[in-house]
């Protein structure tokens, strides 16, 4: 079973035939209590309404997605045993080449090991991993959260023996991360990067991922009010 990085990475490798945007968004949906819901989303809808301007794709030829369908399957099995993880859902949809994984979780720690299995495969030795901390009054996002630092290194495994500009070719590839606090208010964050919606019900941040300019360390805190 592939890695969830080498799955992405190989569906950006089949995005340069068609020069096409790709968006990889996170969102985390989270209560007072620490439960929430996550789910992270896959838009590869650019490249396909590219491939049905061109005529379409040959009869015998494969889906983009059906690679990551292959080896979601035991992802979401282990998921579904994960304590604290409900409602796990995959929904891959041909007719737009989205891919959306999400699952509710009841506590912090359930977040964080249901992450595990989703971007790292497994549990195992990710055990106890902390990708975000809910406290009292203030939300982070951890060092240890760097999917698009492992995203870039797979994607440039991927390409070795390839002679290929990764900055050019995935120039529009974005990443978005929202949190959304449906009973707290967002007071502030410690990041310039991050943006906070006027009902200051979210945050969120969006990064390009092969723009040299751009600073892939995503470590953030978000000071929380009093519930609304």
């Amino acid at each position: 079973m592939k890695k969830s990085f080498i799955l992405i990475a190989s569906l950006l490798l089949g995005a340069t035939l068609f020069q096409s945007c790709i968006e990889i968004s996170e969102k985390v949906s989270v209560l007072r209590d620490g439960s929430g819901t996550y789910i992270l989303t896959i838009d590869m809808s650019e490249m396909k309404e590219m491939i049905d301007a061109m005529g379409g794709m040959d009869e015998d030829a494969e889906s983009p997605l059906s690679e990551m369908e292959k080896n979601y399957t035991p992802i979401m099995k282990e998921l579904k045993t994960v304590e604290g993880i409900s409602n796990v859902n995959v929904i891959s949809d041909e007719s737009s080449y989205i891919i959306t994984t999400r699952f509710d979780f009841a506590s912090q720690e359930a977040l964080n090991n249901g992450m595990a299995v989703v971007l790292e495969d497994s549990i195992g030795e990710n055990q106890g991993k902390e990708y975000y901390i809910l406290r009292r009054r203030a939300f982070i996002r951890t060092p240890e959260h760097n999917i698009l630092i492992q995203l870039k290194e797979a994607l440039s495994g991927e390409m070795q023996n390839q002679e290929m500009d990764m900055g050019q070719l995935f120039s529009d590839v974005t990443y978005v991360n929202e949190i959304e606090f449906p009973d707290r208010r967002v007071r502030r964050t410690t990041s310039d990067d991050v943006v906070i919606n006027e009902q200051k019900t979210a945050a969120s941040i969006e990064k390009y991922l092969f723009r040299e300019e751009e600073d892939l360390d995503l470590e953030y805190k978000i000071k929380l009010g009093r519930r609304w």
